[in-house]
């Protein structure tokens, strides 16, 4: 192979992969939600306005509108200093209610967050439905 061709493939991959690179940076760029809280948005809004978010904190009691009918869910959101609003169009999450632990994924609009995903906070504990009666078989099969 001749010089000038080594040099035209050279140059041909070289664009290629720049061209794979920057791809990866713009998609990763677009896709990446960031984790924060209503004080992180209000310390610096035009920072997370029209972002994809991750936005944490606890559902404020007495704020949950729910229509099963649209599946249309309204609440607000509290980090005990600010509160941001939460717009979420789709099935309720079983673990959902007033006072929980929640992350809302989605697009923030001016203090209001269009939630595409719930994530909701759940104890580590586990509890059977009939623990009560199973409790009693248990300390019997544990002792030696």
């Amino acid at each position: 192979m001749s010089k000038t061709k080594k040099w035209k493939w050279t140059i041909v991959v070289s664009s290629i992969i720049v061209i794979v690179v920057l791809f990866v940076i713009t998609t990763a760029k677009k896709n990446t939600a960031y984790y924060v809280t209503p004080s992180e948005i209000y310390a610096s809004p035009a920072k997370y306005d029209n972002r994809n978010l991750r936005v944490m904190g606890f559902v404020i009691p007495k704020s949950v509108v729910w229509d099963p009918a649209t599946l249309n869910l309204h609440f607000v959101v509290t980090d005990s200093k600010k509160n941001i609003t939460v717009d979420y169009a789709g099935v309720k999450p079983d673990m959902f209610k007033e006072g929980q632990g929640v992350i809302a994924v989605g697009m923030l609009e001016s203090y209001h967050i269009q939630a595409t995903k719930l994530l909701v906070k759940h104890t580590a504990e586990y509890r059977a439905k009939h623990a009560h009666i199973l409790s009693p078989i248990q300390k019997k099969l544990d002792s030696p």
